[in-house]
């Protein structure tokens, strides 16, 4: 009788463990992705994720409803568009892919904020955005606050201040106001020779 529930209980912690390593490779690998998301948003645009870092440090409260009022306004669209069928679904997949890019690039500038919060005297704003964008993500591994609470306030913030920034008047900045990315972003002293 011993040897039958042996039998019975070893499948199962086995395949208990082996869900929790696909686990933990899983999370590893989607921190790993969304890094990798950020960074590649803030490299194509270093200048636009410059002043949307602004927007969300000098006006959060106002950045988080404008883009909780763009991005509901952006959702009944995009539910008219899919219901009403034909090309119409084709338009509200375009439409939600763009403003999933929005919310990306938003997201690049907050990591970016984070970063720099944590990590003032790092003069390499590559590492800020790494050190933000993880920060940004384990957070979000927290129970409901994380899982609510941070991608919520984060991207609508993000989202929002990205608009602020579109739609502002403020010039583009110059080539030397747009934050450099150094040749060497593994150096020790941040890139400079």
């Amino acid at each position: 009788m011993k040897t039958r529930l042996l039998q019975v209980s070893t499948p199962l912690q086995v395949n208990s463990l082996v869900d929790l390593i696909s686990l933990v490779l899983l999370i590893g690998l989607l921190v790993l992705g969304i890094t990798a998301l950020l960074l590649v948003c803030y490299a194509l645009f270093p200048g636009l994720s410059g002043r949307t870092r602004r927007n969300i440090e000098l006006r959060p409260i106002r950045s988080f409803f404008v883009g909780l009022v763009n991005f509901v306004f952006l959702f009944f669209i995009v539910a008219a568009l899919g219901s009403a069928g034909g090309g119409g679904g084709l338009l509200a997949t375009v439409l939600a892919v763009i403003v999933f890019c929005f919310i990306a690039l938003g997201l690049s500038a907050l990591a970016l904020l984070v970063g720099q919060r944590l990590r003032p005297g790092d003069s390499n704003p590559v590492r800020q955005l790494i050190y933000g964008g993880i920060t940004l993500e384990l957070a979000c591994l927290v129970p409901l606050v994380g899982w609510f609470a941070i991608p919520l306030f984060g991207g609508l913030t993000g989202f929002g201040a990205l608009i602020i920034t579109l739609v502002s008047r403020t010039p583009a900045p110059t080539n030397s106001q747009i934050p450099v990315v150094p040749d060497n972003i593994f150096s020790a002293k941040g890139g400079e020779k």
